[in-house]
């Protein structure tokens, strides 16, 4: 599942995704809220999760879903890059954090990662 309030940026990940075998995008949301609301009516193996969203930020999901589906792999795609941001979403249960302009190759590699735990 894609969460981030770029269609461009969605339509960017699902391409992407599309053409790898092993990925099948099941949603996409454009906001926080909806990011939750679909997440439990989808249940997905996966989230790609932007940070900056409206009604709900990316971190303020990552809380909520930690609450409510701890086994939830969440890989964070943003273009924020601080260190303290990477540090408090990872801490909040990201597997992955990736940054936004990172090639392609390796944003797959970070997704399969994140996947399997690795």
């Amino acid at each position: 599942m894609i969460g981030d309030d770029n269609e461009s940026v969605r339509v960017l990940l699902r391409t992407l995704l599309e053409l790898e075998h092993d990925f099948a995008v099941v949603g996409e949301a454009g906001d926080g809220a909806q990011v939750v609301s679909l997440v439990a009516s989808s249940d997905p193996d996966l989230l790609v999760l932007d940070l900056a969203m409206p009604h709900l930020d990316g971190l303020e999901v990552l809380e909520r879903l930690r609450a409510e589906r701890p086994s939830l792999r969440v890989a964070v795609y943003s273009g924020h890059s601080a260190p303290d941001v990477q540090r408090m979403a990872l801490e909040l249960g990201a597997r992955e954090f990736i940054v936004k302009g990172t090639p392609p190759d390796e944003v797959v590699s970070a997704l399969r990662r994140a996947v399997d735990g690795a």
